[in-house]
């Protein structure tokens, strides 16, 4: 398991991809490595929904509550390109 998840982190490190996870037991976003480095959060592993939110642009944020209620009421798996305040640069999460 160890060897597994060191080959995704170090997949993801590669791709400049991270992954996410939303509990909804505990309301709290989860980050990979490669997820916190690109969300520019220092190594924090989970996150309240609001911290996570001040990270998203401001122009993203309706698309990202359409895509987390997917998450809660469908139960679907989503993925998104996440826009950095402050830049206009795209990085996927």
């Amino acid at each position: 398991l160890r060897i597994n998840e060191a080959r995704l982190e170090e997949a993801q490190n590669i791709a400049l991809i991270g992954n996410w996870e939303y509990t909804l037991q505990d309301k709290l976003v989860y980050l990979s490595k490669e997820g916190e480095r690109i969300a520019q959060y220092a190594s924090l592993k989970r996150l309240s929904f609001s911290t996570f939110f001040r990270r998203v642009h401001h122009e993203d944020i309706d698309k990202v509550k359409e895509w987390m209620n997917k998450i809660c009421i469908e139960k679907a798996d989503v993925s998104f390109r996440l826009r950095i305040p402050g830049t206009d640069r795209y990085k996927f999460i």
